[in-house]
Order: structure tokens, then C-alpha cells, then sequence
């Protein structure tokens, strides 16, 4: 039991040697130019009792400075953490080197206090018979050991590593180079060059893509070309004019996508797009020939412009009817001439509008009438279907 209290109070006296002197770096980091006040306290008994316990409370040192209202400094900041450890010394049973103060605070920061130690000048001599201060750390010093204990360096987490403009324009070449039908590469190195300060798109290099990708990848460097070029222009322009270039883009993209037709009606009459009189229920009485007007709006159609500055739509129209059932051919509308329509601003909404006459030798029963328009500037085609029944009169 006795060998448990000595080992404990050289443990704490250790460490007490080790606080004190983490403590001086402390103060003579934060107190350069504040004065200090010690408060004298009264000596007291040692702090071992007769029953050898030891007394925290009572393990102060029993010899105190002088109440001093002047600046203190560093050195004289050491000199009394050296004096603590002088007066608590004696309150140690014994001595031993494993738990001498020195080795228990490099153990709690060995690179710290060896930092301070290291740079530390070495104590001037001092007459005999006196003990040797311990050597104050200075206030950056002490600064130094207490920032990197709190904020501990790091290796810098980077989410990812950026290549310079000419590695990256090197990098998309090469890959343009190897792999010439790649759109998205094709596209990545035409934006490339225009954040260089390029004219795109570069057709040589885009002269390996299909037709229609590099069509696609042509009016995208136009319009973003364009509408830089405005904004650089003027910026206060208004905002119509600011986004024409990106609609006019728009509608470049839009003759290459498919042609369609999104609406198939029979109509009474019909007065413009979107505005027409559908045929109730789709049913006609049979042995009587029924003109109809079929209306169609079509979507994606291409315009071209002429050598007038018109905007020239051409499209052609084809009616066939089918049974519902077995899908044979019952009945063709004649070929109609080509729908051709000349506008000084581009279409964006267009419809087809064709009288027929359905024949009165349809028998009873449900059928289809498939509607099919081909627009001859670029020579797609798209089909849709209504369904009509003949009933009897």
C-alpha cells in the first residue's frame, strides 16, 4: 500500500513539474505587454500529512514572492515556474529518473517541448551555491507549441486536380485525334477553342461526324458564338435582342429533330392554327360520299431561306384508309401537289389543311385513316392516324 502512495505522488509531483512549465510558455505567450499580479498566499504545513496521505489542497509552496506590480517578463515568468519546482521538490519522498518532471511532460509533447528547449539560448552562470534557472521559452516559441497543438496540421484534402489550358487542349486533341466520331469529345474541344478566343466551330475537325451530329454541334458554337458576341456588343441591350442568337439557335436544332404530327383532326371548317371545328364523334352515314377537311399541325418542319431573304416551308400531304381489323387499303386520296409557303419572318407553327371526299361505297364498320406528311427540304417523313366509323343512315 505504501509502495502505491510514493508511486502515485511522484506521478503527480511529476507532473506538476510539467504543468508549471507548459504553464510559463503560456503566460509569457499571452502576457508580453499586460502587467501581472501575484497574490501572496500564507505558507501553510507541508503538504504530506503524519498519516502519509498527500494533500492536494495543501501542496502549494511555502516560500512566496513578493506582491510586484511591474511588467513581468518572460524570463522572470520562468524564474518562478523554476522556483515552484525548487519548493515542491522537497515534498517528493524520493527521486526517480522515469518520473522526473522534465520526461513526463516530453511525453505528453515531446516535439513541442523539444522545439522549445532546442532554441532556447542556453542559462547564463550563477554564482555557486544557488540553483540554475530553467531556460525561458520565448513568447513566439511558446505561441508556436500552444497554435500547433490546437490546430494540428493537415494534409490539404483536394477534390480533384485541375491540368493547365494547354495540357487540357492537348488532352481533347489527342482525343479528337484518336476517336473523331465522338460527339461529346467533338463538342468539349470546340468549346475549348472558343474560351481561347478561337473562331467555331472549326469544320476540319469536326469533318469526321455524321451529317446530322455535325449539324447539331454547328448551330451550338453559332449560337453561343453569337450571343457572346452581342453581350460584348453592347450589354444594355434589351432582352429581346440579347437572346435572339440562342432562338435562332433553337430553331436550327429544331429542323434536326423529327418530323411530326402531334394533331390529327376531321373538320367542318377551319380558320387558322388551332382554330377549326371538329366533327363530333367521327361517324359518317354510309352510301353517302362525306367531304371532309383534314387538318394536321406539324412539328420540326425545316424552313430554308430563299435568295428573296423568305423563309420557304415545302411540304406534301397523303391520305389512305384502312379497316380497323384486318388493315387493308379501302381507299387513297389522289396525290396532292406540294404545300409550299413563303414567309418574310421563320415559322415556328405550321398546319396542313386538305379536303377529301370520302367515298359512299364504304360498307358499315370502324376504320383508320392515316394522314402522312413529307417535308421535302430535307426528306423526312411523319405519319399519324384518326380513327372514323360509317354507320348506317
Amino acid at each position: 500500500m505504501n509502495n502505491n502512495r510514493v508511486s502515485l505522488l511522484r506521478f503527480f509531483g511529476a507532473a506538476s513539474i510539467a504543468a508549471g512549465v507548459i504553464a510559463a510558455g503560456v503566460i509569457a505567450a499571452g502576457c508580453q505587454n499586460a502587467p501581472v499580479k501575484q497574490s501572496a498566499r500564507p505558507g501553510g504545513p507541508p503538504a504530506v500529512a503524519t498519516d502519509g496521505h498527500f494533500d492536494f489542497a495543501r501542496a502549494v509552496p511555502t516560500t512566496q514572492p513578493a506582491q510586484d506590480d511591474s511588467p513581468a517578463t518572460a524570463d522572470v515568468l520562468a524564474q518562478k515556474a523554476a522556483t515552484y519546482a525548487k519548493d515542491i521538490g522537497p515534498l517528493l519522498p524520493a527521486h526517480d529518473p522515469k518520473l522526473d518532471g522534465p520526461a513526463v511532460a516530453q511525453a505528453i509533447d515531446p516535439d513541442g517541448l523539444r522545439l522549445m528547449a532546442d532554441a532556447s539560448p542556453p542559462p547564463a552562470p550563477t554564482p555557486a551555491g544557488k540553483p540554475t534557472p530553467a531556460p525561458a521559452p520565448s513568447a513566439n516559441q511558446a505561441t508556436a507549441v500552444l497554435a500547433s497543438a490546437a490546430n494540428p496540421v493537415r494534409e490539404p484534402q483536394l477534390a480533384g486536380q485541375f491540368d493547365p489550358t494547354d495540357s487540357l487542349a492537348r488532352r481533347l486533341a489527342e482525343h479528337v485525334h484518336d476517336d473523331p466520331q465522338d460527339l461529346a469529345g467533338q463538342l468539349d474541344y470546340q468549346l475549348l477553342q472558343m474560351l481561347q478566343g478561337q473562331s467555331i466551330p472549326q469544320l476540319p475537325a469536326l469533318s469526321a461526324l455524321s451529317p446530322e451530329d455535325r449539324e447539331v454541334v454547328s448551330a451550338l458554337c453559332d449560337g453561343l458564338s453569337n450571343f457572346r458576341d452581342a453581350v460584348r456588343s453592347d450589354n444594355n441591350m434589351l432582352l429581346s435582342r440579347k437572346v435572339r442568337p440562342l432562338l435562332e439557335m433553337a430553331d436550327r436544332l429544331r429542323n434536326q429533330a423529327e418530323l411530326s404530327i402531334p394533331t390529327v383532326a376531321l373538320c367542318k371548317r377551319v380558320d387558322g392554327f388551332g382554330v377549326y371545328e371538329p366533327i363530333e364523334g367521327q361517324r359518317f352515314a354510309a352510301g353517302v360520299e362525306q367531304p371532309v377537311i383534314v387538318y394536321c399541325e406539324v412539328e420540326n418542319f425545316a424552313s430554308q431561306l430563299t435568295e428573296q431573304q423568305l423563309w420557304q416551308t415545302k411540304l406534301k400531304q397523303q391520305v389512305v384508309l384502312y379497316t380497323e381489323q384486318s388493315g387493308l387499303e379501302v381507299w387513297r386520296e389522289k396525290e396532292s401537289k406540294p404545300v409550299v409557303d413563303l414567309s418574310r419572318n421563320r415559322r415556328h407553327d405550321f398546319f396542313v389543311v386538305q379536303m377529301i371526299r370520302l367515298p359512299a361505297s364504304l360498307t358499315i364498320g370502324q376504320y383508320l385513316l392515316k394522314v402522312s406528311v413529307e417535308d421535302l427540304t430535307v426528306n423526312r417523313i411523319a405519319e399519324n392516324t384518326v380513327g372514323i366509323e360509317i354507320v348506317a343512315e
